[in-house]
C-alpha cells in the first residue's frame, strides 16, 4: 500500500454513517462507499442492515409523541382533581 496523499490531510470532518459522530477521514470516500468513524461502527452498520440509525430516530419520535399524550392526560387529570377539590371546599359550610 502506498503512503497517504499529503492533500488528504486537509479533508473536512464528516459524520459517521452509523452513529452520526463527527470524525476526520484518513482518505476520501469512493463513490458507493460508506464512511465510518471506527471498525465497530462499520460492523454494526452492516450487521443491522444500515437501518439501525433510522430505526433509533423513529423510535425516539414515537416515544416523544406517546409522552406528550401522557402529559396531556396527566394535566387533564390534575385539573379535574383540583376543580373537584375546589368544588367540595365551596360546598362545605
Amino acid at each position: 500500500m502506498k503512503g497517504l496523499d499529503p492533500a488528504w490531510a486537509n479533508l473536512p470532518r464528516r459524520k459517521c454513517d452509523d452513529c452520526g459522530k463527527a470524525y476526520k477521514p484518513s482518505r476520501p470516500l469512493r463513490p458507493g462507499n460508506r464512511g465510518f468513524c471506527s471498525d465497530n461502527c462499520r460492523k454494526s452498520y452492516h450487521k443491522h442492515g444500515g437501518a439501525y440509525r433510522k430505526l433509533r430516530q423513529e423510535m425516539l419520535k414515537m416515544v416523544h409523541k406517546e409522552m406528550e399524550e401522557f402529559k396531556a392526560l396527566q394535566r387533564q387529570l390534575i385539573a379535574n382533581a383540583i376543580q373537584g377539590y375546589i368544588h367540595d371546599a365551596q360546598q362545605r359550610p
